[in-house]
């Protein structure tokens, strides 16, 4: 034990000082979905189903563009620790440069899937809602990415707090403007769903300006971020090495916004019933995703350190925290889900479906920190192009199919699309950490051979 201890706890305490406040930052980015989700839910169900399909739609696209940046963190914390590469200020131009390309292709995809938005077979009134809604959304979309290009730069240089503290207060301005912009207030008109969206568009935007002047004069950075040129060729490694980790995640909203949408031929009540329980599942998954991006960064600083024994610790005190919160929500979850279902509607058929779905939800917290911090300690290494495939196999080969046949074979309903979902989480986890496992192992042998 005493061994144990000599070896973890320094990386124990490392992680969690680095990780709370992307920890924060990421359940404030979230917790703008879930006060839009309980501001918009007294409003009703339609529009509540409205906003679960169109935000649904968004992030499975945008998560391409979050997912293809997420790369620069730890590259500028390998850099940081004295490993190669570009400056922090040239991979900030290029990491922009690329969230404005990026940002570009996914406003005219996302615009052109709604102006289709029949296509997703979803009844009349939630259409109708929908369309609007996610026309605001998809006018946030280059602030969205430029804030979180600054963001891969403090977060790699140790400077997570920065961020954290103008997404709390991004939140706070999200809930304060739609107390007036949803129910109205006064000369101002009750704008329903779409003041939700002007709402969260124009936080977006506060946010992306306030990160962005923090970079540019907070003196912590002066050192770090010398205005510098990139090149085509530089845009083009990103988008190389950045791509294959945007579909990773792209691949696993894809099978949840699938599921979100085979759900919806099941009716209104169903959808709404998945939106909530999947809006509560988003945030301990968002909470571990700050671990995932503190054990990507400490895993790249090693990296640039060249030391496999302390790479393969960082991951695994990364995995370690990330099992201890998710048993704690899973526990919350089994224990307060109608406390939390009544925060959202007063429904009773929506309660009694989402009832029995954050049941689901509490057995796949552990499978579903497990996968994500998983994904971030793989891309520390710089390894994208297995573990995207693995997320393929594990939701588009094992978990969407398996739901499929449950909910419409064996009339499980919306219970047998979430025992797919449960599955495809569970595979992709067990698989990325015997990934994980056997790269490291793979470069600990490479450093002996050297020796």
């Amino acid at each position: 034990m005493s061994a144990w201890l000599t070896h973890y706890r320094p990386h124990i305490s490392a992680t969690l000082n680095l990780s709370y406040p992307m920890i924060i930052g990421q359940l404030g980015l979230i917790l703008m979905g879930v006060a839009d989700n309980i501001m918009v839910g007294r409003v009703g169900a339609p529009a509540l189903a409205a906003c679960g399909v169109a935000n649904a739609l968004f992030f499975l696209f945008v998560v391409i563009g979050t997912g293809a940046l997420a790369i620069i963190s730890p590259m500028v914390a390998g850099i940081a620790a004295g490993g190669k590469g570009d400056s922090p200020g040239r991979l900030l131009a290029t990491a922009r440069r690329t969230g404005w390309i990026i940002s570009a292709a996914l406003m005219l995809l996302l615009s052109f899937l709604n102006l289709n938005f029949h296509w997703l077979g979803q009844s009349e009134e939630v259409t109708k809602l929908a369309i609007p809604y996610l026309f605001i959304t998809i006018a946030g979309i280059p602030f969205m990415l430029d804030f979180w290009s600054y963001k891969q730069i403090t977060d790699g240089l140790g400077y997570t707090q920065i961020a954290m503290k103008i997404t709390i207060l991004g939140l706070l301005t999200n809930i304060f403007l739609n107390l007036f912009l949803i129910y109205g207030f006064g000369p101002i008109p009750a704008l329903g769903l779409n003041g939700a969206g002007i709402s969260t568009l124009v936080s977006r935007i506060g946010m992306n300006l306030f990160l962005k002047y923090q970079v540019q004069h907070n003196h912590k950075f002066k050192q770090w971020i010398v205005p510098s040129p990139t090149t085509w060729k530089r845009i083009g490694l990103i988008l190389k090495k950045g791509l294959p980790a945007g579909f990773q995640y792209f691949f696993e909203l894809a099978a949840f916004s699938g599921a979100a949408i085979v759900i919806g031929w099941m009716g209104t009540a169903s959808l709404a019933a998945h939106q909530i329980a999947i809006n509560l599942a988003s945030i301990s998954y968002m909470a571990v995703s700050g671990i995932a991006g503190a054990g990507a960064i400490r895993v790249g600083q090693y990296v640039g350190l060249k030391q496999p024994d302390n790479i393969l610790r960082a991951g695994i005190t990364a995995a370690g925290i990330t099992l201890v919160i998710m048993f704690i929500c899973a526990l919350i979850f089994l224990v307060f889900r109608d406390f939390l279902i009544h925060l959202y509607i007063d429904d009773p058929e929506v309660h009694a479906i989402a009832a029995t779905l954050l049941l689901v939800a509490a057995v796949f917290q552990l499978s579903d920190g497990l996968q994500v911090v998983g994904l971030g300690i793989l891309r520390g290494l710089h390894d994208v192009n297995f573990p995207t495939v693995i997320t393929l196999i594990a939701y588009w080969v094992i978990g969407i199919p398996l739901g499929y046949m449950l909910a419409m074979h064996f009339d499980f309903g919306v219970l047998g699309i979430w025992l797919g979902l449960l599955a495809g989480l569970t595979a992709s986890a067990i698989l990325l950490m015997w990934r994980f496992w056997n790269r490291v192992k793979q470069q600990v042998l490479a450093e002996e051979r050297e020796l």
